[in-house]
């Protein structure tokens, strides 16, 4: 068996009556049964019948092949497709009426140069050069400067257009997705925020992250809604918002979170929805009867908390799907 720190260092295995024998350092010290002797059960099984004959299952790892044609047709046009489908997506933005004052950019333009940015990952001065080219294939009425491309980035009322576009380009997905899951990730700029350390009588410098949550089809990961957020908000109090953009749209059956997602009224939630919630419990969590307690815990919260008590592997079936 590999190293799972080395691949290149490789660890033999030997299989007994009495159990099995390894070369690693962990089982020559402990001498009791490491894990690479569990990850050969995993892969081999060995019954020793009583003729004494010994008779051994492997277990092979299932793969499928390239579409070597398809894939390369992909790749090799992915950028000319990527702006073919943004620029349909930005049309569907309704400009606001001119008033009084100096004319802005469209948004439409500055959301396709917006989305074409990222999607280069060039930076916005190596990026003029895509803007001009994306000017000339008529998906813009000018090519913006770099600064006003970064002036708009920054700016917040691009944000629930961006919300929008992503439920849209979604929605040609609604009659094949039914099953959903929510998480969140968090990813860092290069900011930092300073604050005073009281213990040691210093200023420190503490690093700022985001949160991305978002709701995914599992057949074909279409995200069908997303929020970002700072650091400190819980994951448990944006589900309601998510499942109910992704409602809208879909015809949501199931959805699977983690444990930071499980709540009494989340799970009731779902159920008003007649979404059903696949959220695994923690393993000290007890049902709370007592009606009297603040804590107490409504009958949907029980019978989920039975459900997955007692039907652990219908659960874990639906929980990963």
């Amino acid at each position: 068996m590999p190293s799972q720190t080395n691949p290149k260092k490789i660890y033999e295995v030997k299989l007994t009556l009495t159990g099995a024998e390894c070369t690693c350092e962990d089982y020559i010290e402990r001498q009791i049964r490491c894990k690479h002797a569990f990850a050969v059960d995993f892969i081999i099984t060995k019954t020793f019948n009583k003729d004494g004959t010994v008779t051994e299952t492997r277990t092979i790892r299932k793969t499928y092949s390239q579409n070597w044609k398809a894939y390369t047709q992909a790749t090799t046009h992915q950028k000319e497709l990527f702006q073919k489908l943004l620029n349909d997506l930005c049309n569907t933005i309704e400009e606001k009426p001119y008033v009084f004052g100096r004319p802005k950019m469209p948004m439409r333009d500055m959301v396709f140069a917006s989305g074409l940015k990222v999607f280069s990952t060039f930076s916005l001065r190596r990026f003029a050069t895509d803007s001009k080219e994306a000017q000339a294939k008529g998906y813009m009425v000018k090519a913006p400067d770099y600064s006003t491309v970064a002036k708009y980035m920054e700016d917040t009322e691009m944000t629930p257009i961006l919300n929008e576009l992503i439920a849209v380009s979604s929605l040609p997905l609604r009659n094949v997705e039914s099953s959903f899951g929510i998480d969140s990730t968090g990813f860092s700029p290069s900011k930092f925020s300073r604050w005073f350390d009281h213990k040691y009588g210093q200023v420190r410098d503490r690093k700022i992250w985001y949160k991305l949550h978002l709701v995914n089809g599992n057949a074909t990961h279409i995200i069908a809604a997303c929020e970002v957020t700072m650091q400190y908000v819980s994951d448990m109090n944006e589900l309601p918002k998510l499942v109910e953009e992704t409602h809208q749209n879909f015809d949501m059956q199931q959805l699977s979170a983690d444990k930071g997602y499980l709540s009494d009224n989340n799970l009731m939630y779902l159920d008003k929805l007649g979404v059903a919630g696949y959220i695994p419990f923690k393993s000290n969590t007890a049902p709370i009867t007592d009606k009297q307690s603040k804590n107490y815990h409504s009958d949907i919260w029980r019978n989920a908390y039975n459900y997955f008590a007692m039907h652990q592997s219908a659960f874990l079936q639906h929980y990963h799907d």
